[in-house]
């Protein structure tokens, strides 16, 4: 399993920098499978540590331009 500690930290750093809420990160990601952004609980729920999954980070990373490689 990928420990994503320093992938959420840079999370956290580039939403404080853009202003952004969670809220509007989980609309600016896109699920893979299903086409629509993952919702604001899902995206929470990968940052608190509780819900950990590549497609999240993946599209998490997408969607703040951090290099792939951070995300996996």
């Amino acid at each position: 399993m990928v420990n994503y500690e320093k992938f959420t930290a840079e999370v956290a750093k580039r939403l404080r920098e853009q202003r952004w809420t969670r809220q509007k990160l989980a609309d600016a990601t896109v699920n893979l499978k299903s086409g629509n952004p993952y919702s604001v609980d899902t995206v929470n729920s990968f940052m608190q540590g509780k819900r950990i999954s590549d497609d999240v980070a993946n599209a998490i990373a997408k969607a703040l331009d951090i290099p792939e490689h951070m995300a996996s």
